[in-house]
């Protein structure tokens, strides 16, 4: 039961990121350009897969991860937390057995923090010379602490595997005649957050 609650929520984490990723990949292409530059940098022609090996050769593919978990901010209250004492924190007292829910919407877009949190930009996680991830210990998207989520490792490897392997072999557009999706069209689908319905033209890259 464990086993099946795990992969059901691993499952539904990634459905919701996926189609943020893709949300975002149609309307900031110039990101969609460079993961798709690091793909032909790191994959060969020889190979018929993208493996999870290969991630830790694309930092801004990485990054571009790590932005969309922070951006789309789909889990905006994880689960609840109870205090195991009484608690006094900026002067309010807090009993013992109370129910704490962290809102991650402010934490994801604190300007003194982030800078410019309401710009899609994936490079805030990179080093200056784009080699290395850095600056992610705020993007706690899965939770924190001893009751992190356990499906974290699934979704990020099955997030990473899903977009990849769609840039590898697609380039992701606005369809003719429409307007681009509206980033801030969102929905609520039980805790999480989603995209409301869009259209996306795939076409396959030469």
């Amino acid at each position: 039961m464990i086993l099946l609650d795990l992969f059901l929520g691993g499952a539904d984490t990634t459905s919701k990121v996926l189609s943020f990723a893709v949300l975002y990949t149609v309307l900031y292409p110039e990101v969609q350009r460079k993961i798709q530059a690091e793909i032909n940098d790191v994959i060969s022609d020889e190979e018929t897969m993208l493996s999870i090996n290969h991630l830790d050769k694309m930092p801004y593919m990485k990054a571009t991860m790590y932005e969309t978990f922070r951006f789309a901010s789909f889990v905006p209250l994880p689960v609840i937390r109870r205090t195991l004492d009484d608690y006094i924190y900026n002067n309010y007292f807090i009993p013992k057995g109370t129910g704490i829910a962290f809102n991650m919407y402010p934490h994801f877009n604190e300007k003194g923090y982030w800078g410019d949190p309401e710009i899609f930009r994936p490079e805030r996680f990179l080093n200056q010379n784009g080699t290395k991830v850095i600056n992610t210990e705020r993007v706690t998207a899965f939770g924190f602490g001893k009751r992190i989520c356990l499906g974290q490792t699934l979704a990020w490897s099955a997030f990473f595997l899903s977009y990849g392997t769609l840039l590898r072999h697609f380039n992701l557009e606005t369809v003719p005649g429409e307007e681009p999706p509206l980033v801030d069209a969102i929905e609520t689908a039980s805790i999480t957050l989603s995209p409301k319905p869009f259209r996306v033209l795939l076409k396959t890259r030469m």
